[in-house]
C-alpha cells in the first residue's frame, strides 16, 4: 500500500501525540518525527523482496525454495536453521551451525502460519507483524510491537 504525503504526516503526528501523552520527552517525540517507523510494505520495497505472499493475518512469506511436497502441520516438531532480525537488520536470535528442533505448536503464531508453506529442505523469509509475533511485550532483545523478519530453512519435521 502506498501512503500519500498527507497520510504520512498524519501518521507521524498521531505517533508524536501518542508519545507525548504517555509522558515521553520532547527529545523522544522529535526522534520519532525524524525517523518514522518502517512499515512492512516499505521494508519489502527497500529490500527488493520479490513474490512475497501476503496472508490474511498481514504477514508476508517469501518462498525461496519450496522443499518437499509434504508440508508440516502445527502438530509437528520442526527442525530448522533460522536467523531472526528486526527491520533495521539487527539480529536478535539465530542458530549457529546446528539446527534446532521445536514443537511448532509452541511457537509464535507467525511461525505456525508461515512454516507450513515449505517442505523438508525448503527455505523462506517470514515478515511478521507484531500481533502474530510478540505483540506489545518486549522479549529479550526484541522491543515491544516489533515487526520481525525470519530467514528459515526447514531441515526436517516429525
Amino acid at each position: 500500500m502506498k501512503y500519500s504525503n498527507l497520510q504520512k504526516v498524519v501518521t507521524i503526528f498521531l505517533i508524536a501525540l501518542s508519545l507525548s501523552a504517555c509522558g515521553n520527552t520532547e527529545k523522544n517525540t522529535l526522534a520519532v518525527l525524524a525517523n518514522p517507523p518502517l512499515t512492512i510494505e516499505q521494508y519489502i520495497t527497500d529490500n527488493n523482496i520479490q513474490n512475497a505472499i501476503k496472508t490474511k493475518e498481514g504477514m508476508y512469506i517469501q518462498i525461496e525454495k519450496e522443499g518437499s511436497t509434504e508440508k508440516p502441520t502445527v502438530s509437528n516438531d520442526v527442525t530448522i536453521h533460522y536467523r531472526g532480525y528486526l527491520l533495521d537488520h539487527t539480529v536478535f536470535d539465530q542458530t549457529d551451525g546446528d539446527a534446532r528442533t521445536f514443537p511448532l505448536s509452541a511457537l509464535i503464531a507467525g511461525w505456525k502460519i508461515g512454516i507450513p508453506y515449505i517442505g523438508k529442505g525448503g527455505k523462506c523469509k517470514l515478515i511478521i507483524p507484531p500481533h502474530i509475533g510478540y505483540g506489545s511485550r518486549a522479549t529479550g532483545d526484541i522491543p515491544a510491537n516489533s515487526i520481525l523478519v525470519f530467514d528459515i530453512e526447514l531441515e526436517d519435521f516429525k
